[in-house]
């Protein structure tokens, strides 16, 4: 599966931080601290070797001491000041202050332990004490768009580690009962949602706290382990899969889906991914399918054809109307 960009940069910017910390290093004990095979420390160096200052002469690049990498020992000469953390600007200062205010009002309303608001009240004070009066120009509150006693109920079988029975309205407007083993509750800076295991679907699933109309409590304990937080909040349901090969030149649109698994080949990235909204799927197709090849299975991208045929059809019987009016 394909590195995510977001992944290998902050590996990148923690190797040169590291380093500086911590000298020298073996190559396979670097490669074991980050948890990548020792080849894949060999490219990221690679990358850091070209990586510096505006100027981008030797003297403003990141550097490594080339012997000592041929004898399987990475040793860092030069940092170009990563081996410390950038202040914030007064610009980034607000922006970051903004988020924390959201991620405020997303703890309040979620329930969640107080432990937790006093953590993010610390943290508000450390970034707004060195911007002084400017911090006070930041007002941002959060207006949860679900019900708190569903989130209330959500977290407390979180804690407890049962099994909730959810009344459910999919993306089609299905109404559907389901029992659900609970793993995490997250919000992505637009809605809440739920990660856990579907006992009714039997798989792991991310539902959205506010298409939930009831939620009961059992007293089934949750049975299966936790699974990882999700790259994404996209709800899956009972959708169905679909293979793209997309242009290799665009890792950025993949990066931006829930894509279940991504395969790399020479000419194209092969995406396996589940759809639980047609509608949602062929506009995304119609967005970007310059740089989408193909698509299985055939009916999915013949729906796609057919909705851009009429659109072209409806633009031409538009073209000739104006034309015959002679405007």
């Amino acid at each position: 599966m394909a590195e995510r960009t977001p992944d290998r940069l902050t590996r990148l910017l923690a190797l040169v931080a590291h380093l500086s910390q911590a000298g020298p290093t073996p190559l396979v004990d670097l490669a074991r601290f980050f948890g990548v095979s020792p080849q894949q420390i060999r490219k990221d160096i690679d990358v850091l070797w070209l990586t510096g200052t505006p100027g981008y002469l030797p003297q403003d690049l990141i550097d490594f001491d080339a012997d000592a990498l041929d004898r399987g020992v990475v040793a860092l000469t030069a940092d170009r000041g990563l081996s410390e953390p950038l202040r914030l600007g007064p610009q980034e200062g607000l922006t970051v202050l903004a988020a924390l205010a959201a991620l405020r009002g997303m703890v309040e309303a979620s329930d969640m332990n107080p432990d937790t608001l006093d953590a993010l009240d610390r943290l508000v004070r450390k970034v707004a004490f060195p911007l002084g009066e400017l911090a006070q120009a930041i007002d941002v509150r959060f207006q949860p768009t679900v019900s708190a006693q569903v989130l209330s109920e959500v977290q407390r079988a979180i804690t407890r580690g049962v099994c909730v029975d959810i009344e459910y309205l999919d993306f089609s407007e299905r109404r559907s009962v389901r029992r659900v083993e609970p793993w995490a509750l997250f919000n992505d800076g637009d809605a809440f949602y739920l990660s856990g295991w579907c006992v009714t679907s039997d798989g792991e699933r991310v539902f959205r706290v506010d298409r939930m109309t009831r939620v009961v409590h059992s007293e089934v304990p949750v049975t299966h382990p936790v699974g990882d937080r999700p790259d994404s909040a996209a709800p899956q349901g009972d959708g169905f899969q679909v293979r793209m090969w997309v242009d290799v030149h665009a890792a950025w649109l993949v990066e931006n889906i829930p894509a279940d698994q991504v395969a790399v080949t020479d000419d194209a990235l092969v995406v396996d991914v589940t759809v639980v909204n047609d509608e949602w799927f062929t506009q995304f197709l119609l967005a970007h399918g310059s740089v989408i090849h193909r698509v299985e299975p055939e009916h999915v991208a013949q729906g796609a054809r057919e909705r851009a045929l009429r659109a072209l059809r409806a633009y031409d019987e538009d073209n000739h109307d104006v034309f015959v009016r002679g405007e």
